[in-house]
């Protein structure tokens, strides 16, 4: 079960990565976006990211890492990928309380859904 646990952590940080990607992608260099889109997109290797730029894979894992620390930074000074998970939780909510017939709720999650846009 541990291991399951561990691997679904895994999954679930490597699924927020993706995420920063497609929100901060754009705002790397051009190289730094094509090796980031290899490796998250096409599930490509570090070593078959190195092979295909004539690089090698230790600047592969370099460009990835500095890249990563980017992504991170725009998050902490944007808030773009919090705002997209509050959202998301809001409206799955609002969802639930319409098909429950929860109509104040509704509202309520409604209005926090405005507050936050």
């Amino acid at each position: 079960m541990f291991t399951m646990e561990k691997e679904l952590q895994e999954l679930k940080e490597v699924t927020r990565i993706a995420l920063l990607y497609d929100i901060y992608g754009t705002l790397l260099t051009d190289k730094a976006n094509e090796s980031m889109s290899l490796y998250l997109n096409e599930d490509w290797s570090m070593s078959e990211i190195a092979e295909a730029l004539s690089v090698s894979r230790q600047a592969v894992y370099d460009s990835l890492k500095r890249s990563l620390d980017h992504l991170e930074r725009y998050e902490e000074q944007l808030g773009l990928y919090a705002r997209y998970k509050k959202i998301s939780g809001l409206l799955d909510a609002l969802e639930e309380d319409i098909r429950d017939g929860k109509k104040e709720e509704a509202l309520s999650h409604t209005a926090e859904i405005r507050r936050s846009l």
